[in-house]
């Protein structure tokens, strides 16, 4: 299939996006070039959260069933795959968000516009790491497919998610010596493959630079 086809196929999917999140119907899955598809690395488990009612929307708002990122992405990922493979046997990536469309930023600005929160979402005319592609949001799972406790779930967003105020959190007891460190386990398989820690959020992490990836890359859809 070509990469015309691939598009219109995925504008026709897009333009019913809407009616399928409605009906809780998945859309099949169609990998675009350049692209790779993370529920085909073995120590993964997909947990798409705008896939499903429990985001900070309560509703879904992604009705893809695909869960994708950019190859330079995936071939970081790969390798942070590799090490956990190596040092934590049994343990696997929980991914909550990778590549997101234009359409599911925009209904997450709409969530939060207006409240403290919208400073954690980027702007939907912003081009995002997300919207390039070019970012994930993960946890781990441990050999018997427990999360690791982190000290908030997935899209707190508050101070105590934060990376950069974790020691003021440590020093306040709001965040405990094991959530600490469970985040330093995480922090340090992601640094080592290449990634780049967002300081807001303890799941969010870029492949590379914006400056870089804004000069190279853009929107796909």
């Amino acid at each position: 299939m070509n990469r015309y086809a691939i598009i219109i196929i995925w504008l026709l999917l897009s333009a019913v996006e809407p009616l399928s999140a409605q009906w809780n119907v998945r859309m099949p899955v169609v990998t675009p070039k350049g692209f790779s598809e993370l529920s085909e690395c073995p120590n993964v488990i997909i947990d798409k959260r705008y896939s499903t009612p429990n985001n900070i929307c309560r509703r879904i708002i992604d009705s893809s069933s695909s869960c994708i990122i950019r190859e330079v992405a995936f071939k970081k990922f790969v390798k942070a795959c590799n090490i956990l493979s190596n040092e934590h046997s049994g343990w696997k990536f929980i991914i909550f968000d990778a590549y997101r469309t234009q359409s599911v930023q925009q209904k997450l600005w709409d969530a939060v516009k207006h409240t403290p929160r919208a400073k954690y979402v980027a702007y939907p005319k912003y081009v995002s790491m997300h919207t390039l592609g070019l970012a994930v949001d993960l946890t781990l799972a441990d050999e018997h497919g427990t999360p690791l406790d982190m000290g908030t779930d997935f899209d707190d967003f508050t101070p105590l998610a934060s990376p950069r105020f974790e020691k003021e959190s440590l020093r306040t007891k709001k965040l405990t010596l094991s959530q600490y460190k469970n985040r330093l386990i995480l922090r340090r398989l992601m640094q080592r493959a290449g990634f780049i820690q967002l300081q807001s959020e303890w799941w969010h992490y870029e492949s590379m630079h914006e400056k870089d990836a804004h000069a190279h890359f853009t929107i796909w859809q």
